[in-house]
C-alpha cells in the first residue's frame, strides 16, 4: 500500500533562492513558516526549479508534500531533522493581514496515509500512535514519522481504538508541533485500513448547480424573495472562523 503525507493550508514565504538538492535536482528554496497555536514553525519550502523565479515574500496557500530531512552542519556530523515541504501545485498568494487584526492564522491540515509503527508504552497510554510514511520528495523513498493523538476535547473519539502496529490508516488532522524529528498531529478524522468501494454505474456525470458567494464577507445583503418582497433587506456579516486544537500529545 502506498504511503503519503501532504500539508494543505497557509505558509509564510521569504528569501527564495536557487538550490541544487541532489542528483541534479534544482529547486527554488525558501524560508517557510507554518502557523501553529504556539507560534510559527520554521521549515524549508521548495518550489519547482523550472519556474521562472522564486516566490515573492508573503503568505501563500496551497498543497505540499512533507518529509523530515537530516541536515549536516559545518562543525557537527548532523543536526536535528528539519521539516521540508515540496510544493505540488501553484501556491496562490494571499492578501496581507491588517496589522490591527489579531485573529490567529488557521493551522495547516495534514493528510496522512501510512503504516502504524512501534512506539513506547507512554504513547499508547496517552491514546497516541506513531505513523511511518515513505514518499517521493526531491528523491524517492524519503521518510517522515508522525505522532498522532486523539484530542481529549472531542467526545466522538472516546470509543475510537488506537490502531494496532502494522495497520494501514488514513488520518486528517492539524499540525500542533514538530519535535525529535516527528510531526505532532491532532487527529480530526481517521480511517482504519483499506476498504472496498462499490460505485453504481453511470452513463453521464450528474448535473451540478453552481451559485455565487461574496468571499469578501462585508456588506452582504440578505436576498429578497418573491413571497416577502415587502420586507426590508437586512445586512449580515460573515462570522470569523478559527481552528481550536489540543497542542499536547
Amino acid at each position: 500500500m502506498a504511503t503519503s503525507c501532504n500539508v494543505h493550508g497557509i505558509i509564510g514565504v521569504r528569501h527564495g533562492r536557487a538550490f541544487a538538492y541532489s542528483h541534479g535536482k534544482n529547486f527554488w528554496k525558501h524560508e517557510g513558516f507554518l502557523p501553529l497555536p504556539s507560534g510559527d514553525l520554521a521549515v524549508d519550502f521548495f518550489t519547482f526549479g523550472g519556474d521562472a523565479a522564486p516566490l515573492d515574500d508573503g503568505p501563500y496557500s496551497g498543497i505540499a508534500r512533507v518529509i523530515a530531512q537530516q541536515t549536516a552542519g559545518s562543525n557537527v556530523e548532523s543536526t536535528d531533522p528539519v521539516l521540508q515541504l515540496f510544493a505540488t501545485d501553484d501556491f496562490a498568494p494571499m492578501p496581507a493581514v491588517a496589522s490591527e487584526d489579531d485573529s490567529p492564522m488557521p493551522s495547516p491540515v495534514f493528510v496522512v496515509v501510512g503504516r502504524v509503527c512501534r512506539s513506547n508504552l507512554d504513547v499508547d497510554q496517552n491514546r497516541a500512535f506513531d505513523v511511518d510514511v515513505s514518499q517521493y520528495g526531491a528523491v524517492p523513498q524519503q521518510l517522515i514519522r508522525l505522532r498522532c493523538f486523539y484530542p481529549s476535547t472531542l467526545t466522538r473519539f472516546l470509543k475510537t481504538p488506537v490502531p494496532n502496529v502494522g495497520k494501514h490508516i488514513v488520518v486528517h488532522g492539524y499540525l500542533t508541533g514538530f519535535s525529535h524529528g516527528r510531526c505532532l498531529i491532532c487527529v480530526r478524522d481517521i480511517a482504519l485500513g483499506p476498504g472496498e468501494i462499490t460505485a453504481p454505474p453511470t452513463d453521464s456525470p450528474p448535473s451540478m448547480s453552481l451559485g455565487h458567494f461574496n468571499w469578501k464577507g462585508k456588506g452582504v445583503k440578505r436576498a429578497k424573495y418573491e413571497d416577502d418582497s415587502n420586507e426590508d433587506s437586512a445586512s449580515v456579516s460573515q462570522p470569523t472562523l478559527s481552528s481550536s486544537q489540543s497542542a499536547s500529545a
